[in-house]
């Protein structure tokens, strides 16, 4: 059924696209030189806006319902102001005169050595973000200090022959419009705050379509993707907070490369990486590139559920590959799991798919390939006190082939903190494929490792293999 909802929508996506070459040889044409906002002001609803190649500085549109927006090869929407002013204090370089705008919002949970992570304003030197610190006195290569009382923004790098910019528009698309469509847009260097996107802001409208764009470099969130959303072909990379949010709801995000995003300093226990949902109903994510994202590569949260995580490759993220938490009703299937959450042991945290207090989540058909080097955790399940209605029950882990040749880890295992003795029978590994170094070792339940003997007599794994690890 999931399969066939993804094959629908891939070709309802095709004819939209269609349609869409119709509409740009009607399109308001726009060049850098315009303002945005104007140009939708003056048009009605359901208006086809074709941006021509160039860079359009400080852009911030609110589109009405049924706006389309094309951009040529070439047209980059950017929220930062470039800096060309600069005087010395002492052995430091300052630039004057850089209000805030009054709408950027300060919101976020940082972690101990960046405490400006809430605050979305960036210096970049030649499209690199420099590290906010909190005191002048903190400075150094790589770093900048922005004195928001006295609009001055401080930094010891010299900026002779580089290109300085300072974000500082809190959204390139926003408000509360319907059935929008992004295409073709390059949008970086957005002041948008932690869970606020350069392209959704908070998710207000419904129904929006980001096709074919690149979204990179912004502060918080690349895009927020409002209820009814979809994001098809999309390369969401660089972004500080996490690459792609949700605003509940349905949503799909197919064919898209989302990496390397998390460098702001966010607290990861709080919220960060590729991509992570809340509260959604009916959700694909099918045939993505999900890696070395700086946090989990998929995370769904929060009582979501019907959700088909199907067909991508999910690489390097530095924590969980997929974290199913306090949700149910998943499909985790033929994806390729390649060292992921390989920083070090943690019990059973950071695995390549790991179920938190969630139910009737079947993962199936998967491979799976820990670090050759230094390990990490397999499938695992999770079990802590998050509630009654969250114990993990009705799992399935069948048909998944998982290798690991080295370090510490496990390839599967059901981990708890509370109630140990009481691991539903429901929850169920079987005819499964395991390849590892140490056949006596690799295995866990509820607290302690385990060989694979002793794993199967705890009912778990009756019809799988084990052997060593190529």
């Amino acid at each position: 059924m999931w399969k066939l909802i993804a094959s629908i929508s891939l070709v309802l996506c095709a004819q939209a696209r269609e349609g869409l070459c119709a509409q740009a040889r009607a399109a308001v044409v726009l060049s850098p030189a315009d303002d945005l906002r104007l140009a939708v002001e003056a048009h009605p609803q359901a208006t086809t806006f074709r941006l021509k190649p160039g860079l359009y500085r400080l852009q911030s549109v609110a589109p009405k319902d049924r706006d389309v927006f094309i951009g040529d090869d070439g047209a980059v929407m950017s929220g930062a102001r470039l800096l060309e002013t600069f005087e010395r204090d002492g052995d430091l370089y300052v630039a004057r005169d850089q209000p805030v705008d009054p709408n950027a919002m300060v919101h976020g949970e940082c972690r101990r050595n960046f405490p400006r992570c809430g605050h979305p304003q960036d210096l970049y030197f030649d499209g690199k973000p420099l590290r906010a610190v909190a005191k002048k006195s903190e400075l150094g290569p790589g770093r900048f200090f922005y004195d928001y009382r006295h609009a001055a923004v401080y930094f010891a790098d010299d900026p002779a022959g580089r290109t300085v910019e300072l974000s500082v528009t809190p959204f390139a698309f926003g408000g509360h419009g319907r059935d929008v469509t992004i295409e073709n847009v390059t949008v970086e260097k957005y002041a948008c705050a932690d869970q606020q996107g350069a392209i959704g802001d908070q998710g207000q409208g419904h129904s929006w379509t980001i096709r074919d764009s690149e979204v990179r470099l912004n502060h918080g969130v690349g895009i927020i993707m409002p209820p009814g959303s979809s994001v098809l072909h999309d390369f969401v990379h660089d972004n500080g907070e996490m690459g792609i949010g949700d605003g509940g709801g349905s949503g799909a995000i197919q064919d898209s490369e989302i990496a390397s995003n998390v460098w702001n300093g966010t607290d990861c226990n709080w919220e960060c990486g590729g991509v992570k949902w809340s509260g959604v109903t009916e959700w694909i994510v099918t045939g993505n590139d999900v890696h070395d994202n700086q946090g989990p590569g998929l995370w769904a949260d929060i009582d979501s559920q019907q959700m088909l995580i199907d067909g991508n490759r999910i690489e390097r993220n530095l924590l969980a590959g997929v974290s199913i938490e306090i949700s149910n009703n998943a499909i985790v299937s033929n994806n390729v799991f390649t060292g992921n959450g390989a920083r070090r042991f943690h019990w059973g945290w950071y695995g390549q798919v790991q179920i938190q207090n969630s139910h009737a989540v079947q993962v199936e058909d998967n491979t799976l390939v820990l670090d050759p080097r230094r390990g990490g955790n397999g499938i695992v399940v999770i079990q802590q006190d998050r509630g009654a209605r969250h114990m993990p029950k009705d799992n399935r882990i069948t048909g998944n082939d998982v290798t690991l040749a080295a370090g510490d880890g496990v390839v599967a295992g059901w981990f708890a903190d509370y109630r140990p003795n009481a691991f539903a029978a429901s929850n169920v590994f079987d005819d499964n494929r395991y390849h590892v170094a140490a056949p006596d070792g690799m295995f866990w339940a509820p607290n302690e490792w385990t060989t694979f003997a002793a794993w199967q007599a705890t009912g778990q794994d009756v019809h799988s293999a084990v052997d060593g690890a190529p």
